[in-house]
């Protein structure tokens, strides 16, 4: 991935002139090359309230943390939502030396915890301050990948 989109969900999709249906959504930011020119976007998630958004790059070793922002000025129809990165965090040395798989990144249902995955081990960050708080190692071997991590509700 390369650019990446930002949509608002329109629960009414209105009517254009040419009799066709608008999509049920909106663009309402996009940004070209988030990791860089040279550096795609290997994996990414969102939380559940849709405030925040996580990209891991493999090329460039490294994962951001996007937060919604919504300007104060402006009547109700023109205040957009963009999108600012509250933090570039380097991979550690250790765990940079496995990719994070396309599913490989989630957020807890909170959006309090975020969880990345680097072949047979899962780091836990802290998603407001992109602490580290600890890795989990899958017993299996050092060849064992881990594709996919997610939160499961209590």
């Amino acid at each position: 991935v390369t650019t990446m989109k930002f949509w608002t969900w329109n629960p009414a999709p209105s009517a254009r002139s040419d009799s066709t249906t608008n999509a049920p959504y909106t663009l309402v930011a996009a940004m070209s090359f988030p990791h860089g020119p040279k550096n795609r976007v290997s994996a990414l998630a969102g939380t559940a309230s849709g405030s925040m958004v996580c990209t891991v790059s493999n090329d460039e070793k490294a994962f951001r943390l996007w937060k919604k922002f919504i300007p104060e000025e402006g009547n109700e129809t023109k205040r957009m939502p963009a999108w600012t990165c509250m933090c570039k965090v380097t991979i550690p040395a250790g765990f940079s030396n496995f990719p994070t798989e396309r599913n490989g990144v989630a957020f807890s249902n909170d959006g309090s915890t975020l969880a990345l995955s680097f072949g047979n081990m899962v780091t836990l960050w802290d998603s407001e301050e992109a602490r580290f708080l600890t890795c989990l190692r899958h017993l299996e071997g050092v060849t064992g990948v881990i594709d996919s991590v997610q939160f499961v509700s209590a």
